[in-house]
C-alpha cells in the first residue's frame, strides 16, 4: 500500500491553507460526499466540557451515504495530491466537483490535528485511515500508517453516525485548534448560508445537508440532542422556489393592521409568492432575463469551452411591495445582504467556487441588490479561470482593454493570451447584462409609480419624497413628542387653506401621518396663486411647512418632470436645497419682523428672476433627457 512522506514544516504549510472559515472548509468534505454518490450528509458536532464546566467542541464528524472508498482509494484518502477525479473527461460528464486531491486532507488538517476516515462499502466492511498529527511529530515519523479494519466506536450508534447500512464514509475531525467558532451554534449559523449557496443546485435537485449537535453528559454518559438543522437552498439568484427566503416570506405575508391601507402593506405583495402553497414554501422571487442568460462559446486550441451566464432580477412586488423603498424590509435586507457579498457568481458544475463585484458596478448603490450574474462553467475551463485549488477563488478579474497589437489566434495562444482573451469577452458580456438589468429596473421603478398614480382614486396631499423625510430626520431630529390638539388645529386649518378641495378626513390622514412619523417640518406641492415666488413656508408651532409653488416656472418646466418619473436623486435634490433656505430663514431672521419682510420680498425679486430666465430661453426638461441621464449615472456607477 502507498505511504507519504510527512515532515513538520509541510504541515505547518498545509495547515496554514488559504480556507476563508470553517464553513468553506466543510464544503470540501462535502464535495467528497457528493461525488461518492451521497444522498444525504450530516455534520455532527459532539460538545463537552471541560474542568472548569466551559462547553467546547470535542470532535465534528463528517457522515455520508455514498458508495464509500475502496481500499486503494481509502489508503491514499490522507496523501496530498492524490485525487480520483484524474480523468478530467469524466469529471465533466459525470459533473464531479474534486479535481485536485486536496480537498479531504488540505482542510482537515486546516482545523484539526487528528483526523480518522471511517469507510465502508458493499463489499467491504468498516475500515479506518488515520493522521494524527501530533504522533507523527513526537514519534519523528515519517509515514501514515495503511489502513485497519475496525468496529465502529460505541457512541456512533447512540448519534445515529451511520446513515447506510450497507455504505458510506464517516470523517472524524478531533483536537479541533483552528475552528472560527467556538459553540456549534454560532459556527452552524454562518454554515447554514454558506453551503446552503455553495451547494444550492444540489440541495434543489434532492441532496440533503443537515446539521446536528449533541452534548456530551458526563453525568449521565450520554449524548443529549439538540435540534436539526436542515440547510435550506440559498439562492442568490432567487430563481429557485422553496428556498431560505421562502422562510422569510410567510413571517412577512401577515397584515400589519397598523398600515391603514392594504396596497401600502409590503405584505399585501408577499402573500402573491406563497399563494396556494404549503408552509415555508414559495415560489421564485427573481426572473430570468432571458436576452442575457445564454451559453458563450470558447475555441482555444482545438477544444471548445462553454460559459453559462445567467441573469437575474426581483419582480416588482418585491423591490417595491406597496412601497418606494422595498430595500427597507426585511425581504430587502436579505437582498441588501446577498449585495455585500456580491451580485457576481462563478460556478463549477452547479457549485459555487466564488462570488463577488469584480469591479462591474458601484457597491454602495442600494439598488444594486435587486439583481444577480451567475457564469456555470466545467473543470475542463479551471485553468482558464485560475480556479484555486480549495475551490475557494478564481483568479478572473474584469478587463475591458485588450492590446489591438495582439491578435489572438485560437491554435498557438498562451494560456496567459487565452485567458486575457477570455476574460475580455466575458466581461463584454457581464458589462452588457449589468447595464441591461438596470436599464430593466429604471422601467419597473417608472411602471410601479404610473400605478400608484392610477391606483389613486381620491385626492391626497402631495408631500416630498422618502429620502427627503428621511434627511429631515437624519439631521433636522425627530421632535421629541407628537402634536398636541392646538398643533392639529393649527395645521389643519393651513392645509384647508392651501388644498381647499380637499375633505377634511384626507387633511386628517396626513396630520396623523406627519404625526406619528416625528418629523419636525414637510414638503408639500400646492398652488399658490398671485405669488410668484418657488417657495414659502408656515410656522405652525416649531412644525415648518415649507410649500413649493406648483404655479411657478421653474416647478412647471423641471420640478414637474421629476415628479412624474419619480427621478428621485434630482428631486430630493431640490426639496432638500429649498428646505435648507426655508430652515435657516426660520432660525435667524424670522425673529425681526423687518428682516423677515425683506427675505420674503427678496424671495419674490428672485422668483421673477428665475421665472424669466426659464420663458425667454425656452429651459425644459423631458423625459427622453431623464432616461439618457439615468442610463449615463449607471454607466459611470458601474465604472466607479
Amino acid at each position: 500500500m502507498g505511504t507519504q512522506i510527512i515532515t513538520a514544516n509541510f504541515i505547518e504549510r498545509m495547515r496554514s491553507s488559504d480556507y476563508q472559515n470553517t464553513s468553506y472548509a466543510f464544503a470540501e468534505l462535502i464535495d467528497n460526499s457528493f461525488d461518492a454518490g451521497a444522498k444525504k450528509v450530516e455534520i455532527i458536532s459532539i460538545e463537552k466540557r471541560d474542568k472548569h464546566g466551559k462547553r467546547f467542541i470535542d470532535e465534528i464528524l463528517f457522515c455520508d451515504d455514498g458508495f464509500g472508498m475502496e481500499d486503494d482509494i481509502l489508503n491514499n484518502c490522507l496523501t496530498f495530491a492524490y485525487g480520483t477525479n484524474n480523468n478530467l473527461v469524466h469529471t465533466i460528464k459525470n459533473k464531479k466537483i474534486g479535481k485536485f486531491g486536496m480537498g479531504l486532507p488540505n482542510s482537515s488538517i486546516s482545523q484539526c490535528r487528528l483526523i480518522t476516515v471511517y469507510s465502508k462499502t458493499e463489499n467491504s466492511k468498516w475500515r479506518k485511515k488515520v493522521m494524527d498529527i501530533d504522533k507523527l511529530l513526537r514519534e519523528n515519523s515519517t509515514e501514515l500508517p495503511t489502513f485497519e479494519e475496525t468496529d465502529l466506536p460505541d457512541y456512533f450508534e447512540e448519534i445515529n453516525a451511520v446513515l447506510n447500512k450497507k455504505s458510506g464514509t464517516i470523517i472524524s475531525w478531533k483536537e479541533c485548534d483552528r475552528l472560527d467558532r467556538q459553540f456549534s451554534s454560532t459556527l452552524y449559523r454562518r454554515s447554514e448560508g454558506i453551503l446552503g449557496r455553495l451547494f444550492r443546485y444540489y440541495l434543489a435537485n434532492g441532496r440533503k445537508i443537515n446539521l446536528r449537535t449533541f452534548q456530551f453528559s458526563n453525568e449521565e454518559n450520554s449524548y443529549l440532542s439538540e435540534p436539526n438543522i436542515e440547510v435550506a437552498i440559498n439562492d442568490p439568484l432567487f430563481l429557485t422556489p422553496n428556498s431560505y427566503i421562502s422562510k422569510i416570506l410567510w413571517q412577512e405575508s401577515k397584515r400589519d393592521f397598523s398600515i391603514s391601507d392594504e396596497n401600502n402593506d409590503p405584505a399585501t405583495y408577499y402573500k402573491k409568492f406563497i399563494i396556494g402553497l404549503n408552509e415555508n414554501e414559495s415560489i421564485p422571487t427573481n426572473e430570468k432575463l432571458e436576452d442575457h442568460s445564454y451559453k458563450i462559446p470558447f475555441e482555444w486550441r482545438g477544444k471548445e469551452y462553454e460559459f453559462r451566464i445567467k441573469t437575474s432580477y426581483a419582480k416588482i412586488d418585491i423591490q417595491k411591495p406597496g412601497i418606494r423603498e422595498g430595500g427597507t424590509t426585511k425581504i430587502g435586507r436579505i437582498y441588501g445582504e446577498k449585495q455585500k457579498i456580491g451580485n457576481i457568481y462563478f460556478t463549477r458544475h452547479q457549485r459555487e467556487i466564488s462570488c463577488g463585484h469584480y469591479g462591474f458596478y458601484n457597491l454602495t448603490a442600494e439598488n444594486q441588490r435587486w439583481w444577480s450574474i451567475e457564469i456555470d462553467f466545467d473543470a475542463d475551463a479551471d485553468d482558464l479561470l485560475g480556479v484555486s485549488n480549495t475551490k475557494q477563488g478564481i483568479k478572473f478579474t474584469k478587463t475591458v482593454d485588450e492590446d489591438p497589437s495582439v491578435q489572438f489566434d485560437k491554435h498557438t495562444a498562451s494560456l496567459q493570451q487565452a485567458r486575457e482573451h477570455l476574460w475580455f469577452l466575458l466581461s463584454k458580456k457581464i458589462i452588457n447584462a449589468v447595464r441591461a438589468v438596470q436599464k430593466k429596473l429604471s422601467n419597473q421603478a417608472r411602471e410601479f409609480d404610473n400605478r400608484i398614480i392610477q391606483q389613486t382614486d381620491k385626492p391626497s396631499i402631495p408631500t416630498g419624497t422618502d429620502t427627503t423625510t428621511k434627511a429631515f430626520k437624519k439631521t433636522d431630529r425627530e421632535r421629541k413628542g407628537q402634536f398636541d390638539d392646538e398643533q392639529k388645529a393649527d395645521l389643519k386649518e393651513v392645509l384647508l387653506k392651501k388644498y381647499p378641495d380637499l375633505q377634511e378626513s384626507e387633511i386628517d390622514l396626513a396630520i396623523d401621518k406627519f404625526d406619528k412619523s416625528l418629523v419636525r417640518g414637510c414638503v408639500i406641492y400646492c398652488p399658490i396663486e398671485g405669488n410668484q415666488q418657488l417657495w414659502t413656508y408656515s410656522d405652525i408651532r416649531g412644525f415648518l411647512v415649507i410649500s413649493i409653488n406648483t404655479e411657478h416656472e421653474f416647478y412647471k418646466n423641471i420640478i414637474a418632470l421629476f415628479r412624474e418619473t419619480r427621478f428621485e436623486p434630482a428631486l430630493t435634490a431640490i426639496e432638500l436645497f429649498i428646505s435648507s433656505l426655508a430652515w435657516e430663514q426660520k432660525e435667524h431672521f424670522d425673529i425681526d419682523e423687518n428682516k423677515k419682510r425683506n427675505l420674503d420680498n427678496f424671495r419674490t425679486y428672485v422668483g421673477i428672476h428665475l421665472s424669466n430666465y426659464l420663458q425667454e430661453n425656452n429651459i425644459k426638461i423631458n423625459k427622453e433627457i431623464i432616461n439618457e441621464f439615468e442610463i449615463s449615472l449607471n454607466e459611470e456607477n458601474e465604472d466607479l
